[in-house]
């Protein structure tokens, strides 16, 4: 009972650290969006990447029991129904609606940022830092999307045959950051693993490789659906 307790507080503990470390990096975005020192588009794809990067960086501070993959779930979890009180009128929040919407609408928040931190949950709660698909999907999800993006749509270059609003060097983008990203956290989390370093990083190129190719597809707000899907489908046939 006694190591219990002594896991519950270690994981309170954890969510509370991790919980603040998560709502500041949102806040300051809100504010430099709010200034006018970020526009609406860049501030949404600095809070993509960023909040779940440093989501996972407090992930090794919770404890070892079976329970401290839902403590940390809940942060994202919490996050996500107040963006579902905001999307559906419940709450009033400017400053979220002008940095996570594309056209002022607090509506917007029911699809992109809803699905966001949907995923985040489950990848959280089902795979956690036991699993490289989890670290696999949120790295994809956060890095390999958001620099999809960000370099797409700031640097002028070739459109994807079969989709007007992807570039050549967005997909690039989102292949390469995938990797990176993906390669830190595997590193970061290898003591969790059976594999070896070669193996997990042969199937973090494979996963993120077909991810980039389903991210271009002209999916629409399902987009983050498709990836997610994607990376545990590879993720299972490559034997994670």
């Amino acid at each position: 009972r006694f190591q219990a307790l002594c896991a519950m507080v270690a994981n309170l503990v954890a969510f509370l650290l991790t919980a603040v470390g998560s709502v500041a990096w949102l806040k300051c975005c809100e504010t430099l969006a709010d200034y006018d020192y970020l526009s609406s588009s860049v501030c949404r794809k600095f809070v993509h990447i960023g909040t779940g990067l440093i989501f996972m960086l407090f992930w090794p501070i919770f404890d070892n029991n079976e329970h401290a993959c839902y403590w940390a779930a809940a942060i994202p979890g919490l996050i996500t129904i107040r963006f579902l009180l905001i999307g559906m009128g419940v709450l009033k929040d400017e400053k979220t609606v002008k940095s996570m919407s594309r056209s002022g609408k607090a509506s917007e928040l029911l699809y992109g940022p809803l699905a966001y931190g949907i995923i985040f949950v489950l990848s959280t709660a089902v795979y956690w830092r036991t699993s490289p698909v989890g670290i696999a999907a949120l790295t994809l999800l956060c890095v390999g999307d958001g620099f999809a993006t960000l370099i797409g749509q700031h640097f002028n270059g070739p459109k994807l045959p079969y989709n007007s609003n992807k570039s050549i060097i967005g997909s690039l983008s989102f292949l390469v950051s995938s990797v990176l990203a993906g390669y830190f956290y595997l590193q970061l989390f290898i003591p969790f693993y059976t594999h070896s370093v070669a193996h997990l990083t042969r199937n973090l190129v494979i996963i993120s490789l077909v991810a980039a190719g389903v991210e271009s597809l002209p999916l629409g707000a399902w987009d983050n659906f498709a990836v997610f899907g994607t990376c545990i489908a590879i993720s299972k046939l490559l034997g994670w």
